[in-house]
C-alpha cells in the first residue's frame, strides 16, 4: 500500500477558485495525463448534479459521474441514456 501522504508532489493537478493550488499529480500520474492529452479525445466529467453549475466550456457537460450528459442548452443528451443502459450490468 503506497502512503499518498509520503508522494511527492511533481505537478499541480487542479486549482481553486482564488487559483491556488489545491491538488497535485506525481511524476507517473502527470506522465499520464500528458499521453491522455496526446492521444486521447478527453471530456472533463464531474460529480457534481444536473442542477449545479459545471465550471467549463464544452459541446457536452457530463455530470453525476458522467451519468447525465447535458447539452449546451442544459437539457439532457437523450442519445446517452440508451448508451449507458447498454453499459449497465443487467440486474
Amino acid at each position: 500500500m503506497v502512503d499518498e501522504l509520503a508522494l511527492e508532489p511533481f505537478r499541480t493537478g487542479a486549482l481553486d477558485r482564488s487559483l491556488t493550488p489545491r491538488s497535485f499529480m506525481t511524476e507517473e500520474q502527470a506522465m499520464l495525463v500528458d499521453w491522455l492529452l496526446e492521444h486521447a479525445d478527453l471530456i472533463p466529467v464531474t460529480a457534481r448534479g444536473t442542477g449545479k453549475s459545471v465550471g467549463y466550456r464544452s459541446f457536452v457537460r457530463p455530470t453525476t459521474h458522467g451519468a447525465v450528459i447535458l447539452r449546451p442548452d442544459g437539457t439532457p443528451d437523450s442519445d446517452w441514456k440508451p448508451m449507458l443502459e447498454c453499459l449497465s450490468p443487467t440486474a
